[in-house]
């Protein structure tokens, strides 16, 4: 093997590597953004909830006042 083809195959091990790397980030990215919607979607769905409870408890302490503790506290 002269010089011309070993640096021709050493061009073609690094540019399967970029390829390799590329698809690979390329697949993370993907995962990051569907993770982050997500997330999203879960932080909308707790504020609700936690909304709801407020309301609820809200309800609750109008309907009937709040029990006194226990007489061992």
């Amino acid at each position: 093997m002269n010089d011309a083809e070993v640096l021709a195959r050493r061009l073609e091990m690094v540019e399967a590597a970029l390829a390799h790397q590329e698809r690979t980030i390329a697949d993370l990215d993907r995962v990051v953004l569907d993770q982050w919607r997500r997330i999203e979607d879960l932080t909308r769905r707790l504020g609700r909830l936690d909304d709801q409870m407020r309301e609820a408890e809200g309800r609750l302490e109008a309907v009937a006042p709040p029990e006194p503790p226990p007489p061992h506290y």
